[in-house]
């Protein structure tokens, strides 16, 4: 009996030390905002023209510790042992998504609309890493959204499932703009470090671009890679190739 007792005590011991805390769960929020912010400034901070592959390795690095920070929340949300949170909690938590969601909105819109300044650079593929990002960070939010909405009371469900829905809609949205744009170059891999135009048989852009230069120098040269990985392994190891080349060895990739 005394074993018993003794190691249910440990158990509960064990179990509050990894519990979680609604107090975390609200600067989780905050960080993600902070970093929403951070990556809508880096989208919107990319010319529509004349951009460069560093400028869009630093938008993936941002997606990527973006992505890690909405996890965490989700991990944190789920090891709050007290569930639904209370009506006070729920509230506070509802408000700091409220706030988070024009952000994301934003984000979203302004991604779409920079996919032909990205589709402009002259290696391909960053619009295929940026697809990679928009699907990774969908099923990030998906899964904090979930927790989240499993811990509201019942009285604020309607307002929860109202900016998930709205949240939802713009990830689809988003999503299937760069699929759009990628499906019809799958496989072609004739237009080695072309930008758009020579894509559309107009001329290339001119020689003394730096980006252009350095990418037509590299030996063995890189492939264009529009076309469909094997595996994100071998998109991750093209990119870190390209990086390294451009003299970036701190690139996160996902």
């Amino acid at each position: 009996m005394k074993f018993k007792y003794s190691l249910a005590l440990v158990l509960s011991f064990i179990t509050a030390s990894f519990a979680s805390t609604v107090a975390e769960v609200e600067a989780d929020l905050q960080t993600i905002s902070t970093q929403t912010s951070a990556l809508d400034n880096a989208i919107t901070s990319f010319p529509n023209t004349g951009g460069s592959l560093l400028m869009a390795l630093d938008i993936h690095s941002d997606a990527v510790e973006l992505g890690s920070s909405i996890d965490q929340g989700t991990e944190d949300t789920n090891g709050v042992p007290t569930k639904p949170f209370s009506n006070t909690d729920a509230n506070v938590i509802l408000l700091a998504v409220e706030n988070i969601q024009p952000v994301i909105l934003d984000t979203l819109t302004d991604i779409v609309a920079k996919k032909p300044a990205f589709a402009g650079l002259p290696i391909g593929g960053v619009t295929a890493l940026i697809l990679q990002d928009l699907q990774n960070l969908n099923a990030s939010t998906s899964n904090l959204e979930s927790a989240l909405i499993s811990a509201t009371p019942t009285s604020l469900l309607p307002v929860a499932s109202s900016i998930k829905s709205t949240i939802d809609a713009a990830f689809v949205t988003a999503i299937a703009a760069y699929t759009a744009l990628d499906t019809p170059n799958h496989g072609n891999t004739a237009g080695q470090f072309t930008n758009g135009n020579t894509r559309r048989g107009k001329p290339p852009n001119p020689p003394n671009q730096p980006d252009s230069a350095l990418a037509a120098s590299l030996s063995p040269p890189l492939p264009d890679i529009t076309h469909v990985f094997s595996s994100t392994y071998e998109m991750q190891g093209h990119f870190r190739r390209v990086a390294k080349a451009f003299g970036k060895t701190d690139v996160t990739l996902r």
